[in-house]
């Protein structure tokens, strides 16, 4: 498991969204700190994938 660190910029515009957004928001940092790598290449042409992209429907949220 992996540890997120927000960064103090981020954690206020997070404080700052709509109640329902925090749902799909907590989903995403629980993927990444389980499975950070589940993404799909944001460059499809760069087999190592150091930048990914996480699909909405990878993080859609049973709570909205």
């Amino acid at each position: 498991m992996f540890k997120l660190i927000i960064d103090p910029v981020a954690e206020e515009q997070s404080a700052a969204l709509p109640d329902h957004a925090l749902y799909p928001l907590a989903d995403l940092f629980a993927l990444l700190e389980t499975a950070p790598w589940s993404g799909d290449a944001y460059n499809s042409k760069n087999p190592e994938r150091t930048c990914l992209r996480i699909r909405s429907a990878n993080v859609a949220s049973s709570h909205m």
